[in-house]
C-alpha cells in the first residue's frame, strides 16, 4: 500500500521507531513529547507513533511496486 507510512524494525519499539525517524529532520523532542501525549491519551502505539511524526511533517512516503 502506497501512501505515508511509519516502518518500525523488528527490534525496536514503536517509541523508538518515532525517536528514529524524527531524528532525521531534527525534530526528536517534539515527535516524542507529541507520541507520548497520545499514549497517555489511551492511543494504541502505533496509531500514536503516525499521529506523532504527521503532528510534525516526519511521515515518510512509501510507494510499493506494482
Amino acid at each position: 500500500m502506497s501512501g505515508l507510512q511509519v516502518q518500525k524494525l523488528p527490534d525496536e519499539t514503536w517509541r523508538q521507531a518515532v525517536e528514529r525517524i524524527s531524528g532525521k529532520y531534527g525534530l526528536q523532542d517534539e515527535c516524542l513529547s507529541a507520541y507520548d501525549g497520545y499514549i497517555l491519551g489511551g492511543e494504541l502505539e502505533p496509531a500514536a507513533a503516525f499521529d506523532a511524526l504527521y503532528d510534525w511533517d516526519c511521515c515518510e512516503y512509501v510507494e510499493e511496486p506494482s
